[in-house]
């Protein structure tokens, strides 16, 4: 019976709302429950605002002083930079130029006399053939600021003028003559086989500057191009009164210092020498404003214009 009792509708109720009544916190758990949440709350939100402080981006300010220092040492890195990489690229080719000079310095050594004696060699076959151009053109004349005319005949020009001069001439005294140069008006040049007639034209040609008719005309021995030069520069050296005469008689150069002494000029070399020994500089300036530089006839060129 007392089982059964136990076990009433009754009975049964109660024991449920004691276990229900059992289940719920106590108090004291509940104040502990209270804390330990405020804790970790707490604990959150001081993580959040280190989390926000740490994203957070510093303020940083910079004068236009620190700009400017900041951009002198980047300039003093790059230019040490590129000096270095610079040396670095030149040393194999400094050190190849090294070694050309010493070789250079060595051959030099080596065969520097004999490049001398080349030199000398060069220099004297030059001379050797200005010698025999200009005895090819020992027969020839030039005569330059001659009129032309279309259809013209050279050789009928050139006896005109030398008839004008009292020198008398047939058509065949010339072997051939032509225009040449590219002055305005071109040079006429002739082959005279008669030296005497050849000489006789060239001594009447000082004539020509008292001629109206025949102004501007002017007949020249045919010179190389060398003693052309220096036939020039020997007439400049009269207008500069540094000698006292100059003129040229089958293609040498003759030249009479203020001394009166007499030079005869075939080359460069001469030439030079001449200059040395009448103490003579070289600088020689040039006054004449010709497109080419005409060799002067046997017509002496006096230092007082006569």
């Amino acid at each position: 019976m007392q089982g059964d009792e136990c076990n009433t509708p009754e009975s049964l109720n109660l024991k449920k709302r004691r276990r229900r009544n059992s289940s719920r916190p106590s108090p004291q758990n509940t104040q502990i429950a209270k804390k330990t949440n405020l804790i970790r709350s707490t604990d959150l939100d001081s993580c959040t605002d280190s989390m926000a402080a740490t994203n957070q981006q510093p303020i940083v300010s910079i004068s236009d002083s620190d700009i400017a220092k900041i951009a002198i040492a980047v300039k003093q890195i790059l230019t040490d930079d590129f000096k270095a990489l610079i040396e670095e690229k030149q040393r194999p080719i400094l050190f190849e130029l090294a070694e050309i000079k010493q070789k250079q310095t060595e051959l030099e050594f080596s065969y520097g006399e004999d490049v001398k004696n080349f030199k000398n060699q060069i220099d004297y076959l030059k001379i050797k053939c200005d010698e025999l151009e200009q005895h090819s053109r020992k027969q020839c004349v030039r005569l330059s600021g001659v009129p032309y005319t279309l259809g013209e005949n050279t050789n009928t020009n050139i006896i005109e003028i030398a008839n004008k001069l009292g020198v008398d001439m047939q058509p065949n005294d010339i072997l051939i003559s032509h225009r040449t140069g590219r002055a305005k008006p071109r040079q006429i040049i002739a082959r005279i086989p008669n030296h005497n007639l050849k000489k006789k034209l060239l001594k009447a040609s000082k004539q020509l500057k008292d001629r109206p008719d025949l102004q501007g005309i002017s007949i020249n021995q045919d010179l190389t191009v060398a003693r052309s030069g220096l036939a020039y520069e020997a007439r400049q050296l009269v207008r500069r009164k540094k000698i006292k005469s100059t003129f040229v008689v089958d293609g040498k150069i003759y030249v009479y210092d203020l001394s009166e002494t007499r030079h005869v000029i075939r080359n460069e070399i001469e030439f030079s020498k001449m200059l040395s020994v009448c103490h003579i500089d070289t600088d020689i300036s040039d006054d004449e404003s010709t497109p080419e530089k005409q060799p002067v006839s046997d017509e002496v060129v006096m230092g007082n214009g006569n």
